[in-house]
């Protein structure tokens, strides 16, 4: 980060092989730039950071920059899905053959699916175009229920950072990858790695054909 005026603003480092700083590139956001990536050769992608409220309704934010030309690029993406509100969550992964981008959402149950605790903390990805164009969604606990999570899990550690009592953020996905280049598999295959989760095998398979129903 820079400090221009006492006020912190992200800033990009550009490296060489033998770690010399090339290019210093200041961008315009406060605070954190999460999960930058190179998307080509030249281009990289960072989704700001806006991850203060699940209960309420977030625009995704990215900036696109072109390191050899020094084009920016601001898209900023909202899903309208029920229940209508949280915000985009640690990740992203993008599909240079589709360019399209799968964004990690978590938003606060609420009353979107009465069989579970109002107070339990969602998971969902979300597929969108580059102009915004919502195409596909998957919601993490259809086909990865929430008892399914270890008990001890449920109880101890890291899992009860958001509750004093059992844990209401039993997924809290921390990566998601898009595998183009698996051979026979249509447009690749979807990876979604969750922080808390000690999934058991039908669990997996179960991941496994909701992600194959993309394919």
């Amino acid at each position: 980060q820079t400090d221009r005026n006492s006020i912190s603003y992200a800033t990009v480092w550009v490296l060489d092989m033998a770690g010399r700083v090339v290019i210093e590139k200041p961008t315009i956001f406060l605070g954190n730039l999460r999960s930058q990536r190179m998307i080509n050769s030249t281009a990289m992608m960072a989704m700001v950071d806006f991850f203060w409220n699940e209960a309420q309704q977030q625009p995704v934010v990215f900036w696109v920059w072109d390191i050899a030309t020094n084009r920016e690029e601001v898209l900023v993406l909202k899903s309208h899905l029920p229940p209508h509100h949280g915000s985009a969550h640690h990740d992203f992964t993008y599909n240079p053959t589709t360019n399209t981008i799968i964004v990690m959402f978590r938003f606060l149950n609420g009353d979107y699916d009465s069989k579970e605790d109002p107070n339990l903390f969602m998971e969902r990805l979300v597929e969108f175009t580059w102009s915004g164009q919502l195409i596909w969604h998957w919601d993490v606990h259809r086909h990865i229920s929430v008892r399914s999570v270890h008990p001890k899990d449920l109880a101890e550690g890291e899992c009860r950072e958001h509750s004093s009592d059992a844990c209401q953020d039993v997924f809290h996905g921390n990566t998601v990858f898009w595998d183009t280049t698996e051979d026979g598999t249509g447009e690749g295959i979807l990876y979604y790695m969750s922080r808390y989760c000690r999934l058991s095998l039908q669990s997996l398979q179960s991941l496994q054909s909701a992600v194959g129903a993309v394919n």
